[in-house]
């Protein structure tokens, strides 16, 4: 089966802003402009406490530049392609993040 005959309802974007990341998240995009479903980006903020001393206000500096920078790219995006996107932004291990986020979301398909 090609990714055309393929039928994806959810399809799930770990999400960094790296240019990779919104390549996958174009792709997406498109594809749900084309056959429909919904796109789920996912950011996972991930900080290593054995390196730092004030962990908690680490944590949350990284957990609010992510939730910043989730919300102005669904925002331009859903524009620029006139679909919905849904964002999460997560603390945690971002392989362990992508891989619960896409079970409880009930992802087709993770985008990378």
């Amino acid at each position: 089966m090609t990714a055309e005959a393929a039928e994806y309802k959810t399809i799930l974007v770990a999400f960094d802003n790296s240019d990779f990341s919104r390549a996958a998240l174009i792709e997406a995009a498109n594809w749900v402009k084309r056959h429909g479903g919904k796109v789920v980006m996912v950011h996972a903020a991930y900080f290593d406490e054995e390196n730092f001393a004030n962990v908690k206000e680490q944590i949350e500096k990284h957990l609010e530049i992510g939730r910043r920078m989730c919300y102005q790219t669904r925002e331009n995006f859903s524009l620029e392609f006139g679909i919905e996107i849904q964002s999460l932004v997560c603390e945690g291990e971002p392989p362990a993040v992508i891989v619960e986020t896409a079970k409880s979301e009930n992802a087709d398909l993770i985008v990378m």
